[in-house]
């Protein structure tokens, strides 16, 4: 089944996951292996946004770290253009 998302419904999509406790660390494996190819550099500037902004208080809360914040944090590291290689 194919299913198109704009970058809104997406991050419902992602918010949906991060919110639940069996998908806190899938979700982000899934966005950097099936999604992130798929987009353009203004639309991953602004999910990198909204993944930052959003989502960041999941992960560090009360200054601990969450057990799926690796992921998170590859998935933040791998949506920023700076970080990508041009071969």
């Amino acid at each position: 089944m194919l299913v198109k998302l704009d970058r809104f419904q997406l991050t419902c999509y992602i918010k949906g996951s991060v919110c639940s406790a069996h998908g806190k660390q899938e979700i982000w494996y899934r966005v950097i292996d099936e999604f992130i190819h798929k987009f353009r550099d203004d639309e991953l500037d602004f999910l990198w946004w909204i993944c930052y902004r959003d989502f960041w208080e999941y992960y560090f809360y009360n200054g601990k770290c969450d057990w799926a914040t690796k992921a998170y944090l590859q998935a933040l590291a791998a949506l920023n253009r700076n970080n990508r290689f041009i071969v």
